[in-house]
């Protein structure tokens, strides 16, 4: 399976990009069959130090090849700094879970397999190329790559995808998916077919061959579209803003979610009645927390609950935006800056440090002039459609430049926007200690617990929308947490 692309490049001294060294089998299936340039691209830094350290042995004849390249960064990030068009570009069986350990659940989804990486590899291949990417693969997962593929290309190239693309399986489940830049000669699809049986491979798709399997239908399909609405299992196009790769069982189909409630991680990801059960329960932990103490305050008069329900509402909504938005910038530039945990690590120390800031100058800012609060949603809204509509093309524009200016982008994007979230909080408190004072400690307990309900919902508003989808939300959000207090800023002149 590692050869097949080498193979039928047999002869032409490819030249080879490979996302995901790992132990190496797609470099040494490249130098077995003559790659003039083999650059491999490893995420983590500690696998090719064993390459180097006690693999050495085993290892040298790649170290010691002038044609091989070892390079730890980003697949994507990567392919975006490369001005070489190559023979073939080649993935397989490409999965982080590198997220998971630093606790950012969202973060375990791929930005390998989504439409526009599709499109970056297939940009950079050579006339003739192949992009070949190797799963672990059930029928939906191989359908959802087809589709991405698909929905890669240029105009042109969709036309005649069918004459474009192949795939073949192993006897243990892995599909190798091989999309060619131009269309597959009879010469070519005859040479796979041989190589598929002298190799024991079963044949998925092969241009002009009928192979009967079900991604074959959706290739062979007259509306895609309707191929995709009707499946079984979610199997649209995933996107860099939508990046859900793993995550197949569908919103609408409660039982089919519950059939898969227990299965393993690596069957489905993102269990949408797992989320929503855990939504749940969270949501009426903190109802309970933060409403049983009010109606249990001590004292029957009206002014020992003043402004509960505004205040309820504001710093609630805010504790819901906000992680919505921190959880959404992460995600963002997740891409631009290389390794999710460079995003984490960015983000939010420039979130954390401007919304200091803007605490800090909410005093200053805010005092005594109810209109300048007003203003504050609709610079957060202003600043957020910035990052959803123009996020792409930062990313574009900045890939390519060294690591410290892409930190440096991103925060200079981040930093006006974190200054406004810094603001309503502090605005908040100082409206609690003006209107009822013994509220203050009960407001950062409603922001605080409803941080954590809203870190589920937007897991499950991303998994349905995207991530442009929960900024947006969040931006209404604090459009209505600013409404519920404004008749108290009034009041007090602030």
């Amino acid at each position: 399976m590692y050869s097949a692309s080498f193979h039928l490049k047999q002869g032409s001294q490819p030249k080879v990009f490979i996302i995901g060294v790992g132990g190496a089998p797609d470099l040494w299936a490249a130098k077995i069959h003559d790659a003039s340039v083999i650059k491999g691209i490893e995420l983590n830094q500690s696998i090719l130090d064993v390459h180097q350290g006690v693999g050495q042995a085993f290892s040298k004849p790649l170290l010691d090849d002038p044609r091989v390249q070892l390079v730890c960064d980003e697949g994507r990030s990567a392919l975006g700094r490369e001005t070489t068009s190559y023979d073939v570009v080649q993935l397989t069986g490409i999965d982080t879970w590198t997220a998971l350990n630093s606790g950012a659940y969202v973060l375990a989804e791929n930005y390998l397999y989504t439409q526009q990486a599709c499109a970056a590899m297939y940009e950079r291949l050579a006339d003739g190329g192949i992009l070949q990417i190797t799963r672990m693969a059930a029928t939906a997962e191989t359908v959802r790559l087809m589709h991405n593929m698909y929905a890669g290309l240029p105009a042109a190239a969709q036309a005649d995808f069918a004459q474009r693309i192949a795939a073949l399986g192993s006897p243990d489940g892995l599909i190798a998916v091989m999309l060619k830049k131009g269309r597959w000669s009879a010469e070519e699809t005859a040479k796979l077919t041989a190589f598929a049986d002298d190799c024991g491979l079963q044949k998925v798709v092969i241009p002009g061959v009928a192979c009967g399997s079900h991604p074959e239908e959706f290739v062979q399909s007259k509306d895609r579209a309707a191929f995709v609405a009707s499946h079984e299992f979610d199997i649209r196009a995933t996107t860099d803003d939508w990046p859900y790769f793993f995550s197949f069982v569908r919103w609408d189909q409660p039982e089919k979610a519950a059939e898969y409630l227990h299965k393993p991680t690596w069957v489905v990801q993102g269990n949408p009645l797992f989320l929503q059960n855990q939504l749940f329960y969270s949501a009426l932990a903190a109802l309970l927390l933060i409403v049983l103490p009010v109606l249990f305050r001590r004292g029957s008069s009206s002014g020992s609950r003043a402004g509960a329900v505004p205040f309820l509402l504001y710093f609630a909504g805010l504790g819901v935006g906000f992680i919505g938005i921190e959880v959404a910038l992460i995600q963002k530039f997740t891409l631009l800056l290389g390794q999710p945990l460079y995003s984490i690590v960015v983000t939010l120390f420039g979130i954390l440090v401007f919304t200091g800031v803007g605490s800090w100058l909410s005093a200053h800012v805010l005092a005594r002039n109810v209109l300048r609060s007003r203003w504050i949603p609709v610079g957060i809204l202003l600043f957020l459609c910035v990052v959803v509509f123009g996020s792409e093309s930062i990313v574009q524009a900045c890939l390519a430049q060294p690591l410290w200016v892409r930190a440096g982008v991103t925060i200079a994007v981040i930093a006006p926007l974190a200054v406004l979230l810094g603001m309503p909080f502090a605005h908040g408190i100082a409206l609690v200690e003006k209107t009822n004072p013994s509220f203050v400690p009960w407001a950062w307990a409603v922001n605080g617990s409803t941080t954590v309900v809203g870190s589920i919902a937007t897991v499950i508003v991303s998994m349905r929308w995207g991530f442009s989808a929960v900024m947006l939300i969040a931006a209404a959000i604090y459009f209505l947490a600013f409404l519920a207090v404004d008749g108290i800023a009034r009041r007090h002149g602030r």
